[in-house]
């Protein structure tokens, strides 16, 4: 099959919307989230983001990229029943880094705006696509989902102890911006504190904060990855075991619930006793990450 590649355009999200609706079921490809997984990327750059039409008119693949720094992410790409589509969209896709400085293109998990963190495993043409095209697997990651139609979510007494413990448990505000970015930056990770900013995108919104002395001890976000997703969190080492973190987590999915979401998706789980103790969460899905190094460009001077 012969296609043409070209740069995707805001005309062509409905388009794009279904092609990974159909290749994706599993996975929240709806026209406004993809239109932020796009356009909305701090790093968005319009080569990276890649269809491929037939002589028809017809988009028959789709790769989603970009570049942060010296690594690329592959966010999605629609494999299909013809390998042609996939390894031209690949093709073209790395002919746009040759001679830049990335070193690395992972696939998935370009936090602080991604899909998923990896490739769903019984996605069988993308994981022997993307093996047979120089990617190794190099870990694995996995969602949760908690029920959220008859999950206990007062948190009344446990913010009644903590507040007598010194504590005050809020909403961030925009006033807080830098107080958390101070915590989160320095604690935990810069894609985390943009993650957990986008939250003042919502209304209300929907990050929850823990104050102690004046400064930010724990942070818990929801709905700014993904639709009806829970994370990031995280709590200073020193305020651990005073229940913190279930209080900030039980607020944020009392938020998803105000919003008609039935369950909740906790995702690329860190510490999973946590959430199974905390809400009753289960496992839902499991990702496999993949990696490919790409050959430094040549210095004619060396």
């Amino acid at each position: 099959m012969t296609v043409h590649i070209r740069p995707l355009s805001i005309e062509d999200l409905p388009d794009v919307a279904g092609r990974l609706r159909a290749e994706f079921p599993s996975d929240a490809a709806d026209e406004r989230n993809i239109a932020r997984q796009v356009w909305g990327d701090p790093h968005y750059e319009p080569m990276h983001n890649l269809g491929a039409w037939d002589d028809d008119g017809l988009l028959r693949g789709v790769l989603l990229g970009v570049v942060r720094s010296s690594r690329a992410w592959i966010k999605a790409l629609t494999v299909g029943p013809e390998p042609s589509v996939p390894e031209a969209l690949l093709e073209s896709f790395e002919s746009v880094l040759a001679g830049s400085l990335v070193v690395v293109i992972d696939v998935s998990g370009s936090s602080p705006v991604y899909l998923t963190p990896g490739i769903d495993p019984c996605d069988t043409r993308s994981t022997l696509f993307f093996t047979s095209h120089g990617f190794r697997k190099v870990g694995e990651a996995y969602n949760m989902v908690c029920d959220l139609t008859h999950q206990p979510l007062d948190t009344a007494d446990a913010e009644q102890a903590l507040t007598a413990a010194g504590y005050r448990l809020a909403r961030l505000t925009a006033d807080d911006q830098l107080a958390l970015t101070e915590f989160v930056d320095r604690r935990f990770s810069a894609n985390w504190t943009a993650e957990a900013l986008d939250a003042l995108h919502q209304r209300p919104h929907t990050c929850h904060v823990a104050w102690f002395d004046g400064r930010i001890v724990g942070f818990a976000a929801a709905e700014v990855t993904n639709p009806g997703w829970f994370g990031p969190m995280g709590t200073h080492a020193r305020h651990r075991k005073h229940g913190i973190g279930r209080v900030l987590l039980l607020r944020c999915l009392a938020d998803l619930r105000d919003r008609g979401y039935r369950e909740a998706t906790i995702g690329w789980v860190g510490p999973m006793g946590f959430y199974q103790r905390a809400c009753q969460a289960r496992v839902s899905r499991l990702f496999w990450q993949y990696r490919k190094h790409l050959a430094p460009p040549h210095d004619p001077m060396a």
